[in-house]
């Protein structure tokens, strides 16, 4: 176990004066698209709609229809 030299300690944070985060290396790597894909499955879960917005037009009438 690691110890830190604590500076200051508060209910919902620690400030510590060094930290060395520890080295991993990743052995597989996340295409861009699962990335995007994860990321909007999890604004599905939230709550949030997918618009397939595939023309500037489109993009501007969502926009306006926000606000």
């Amino acid at each position: 176990m690691n110890k830190y030299n604590i500076v200051m300690e508060m209910s919902n944070s620690t400030v510590v004066a060094e930290y060395e985060p520890e080295k991993k290396r990743s052995e597989a790597y996340q295409s861009e698209q699962a990335l995007e894909n994860e990321f909007i499955r999890m604004l599905s879960e939230q709550g949030y709609e997918y618009l397939k917005i595939s023309n500037s037009k489109a993009l501007i009438n969502n926009l306006r229809a926000q606000l």
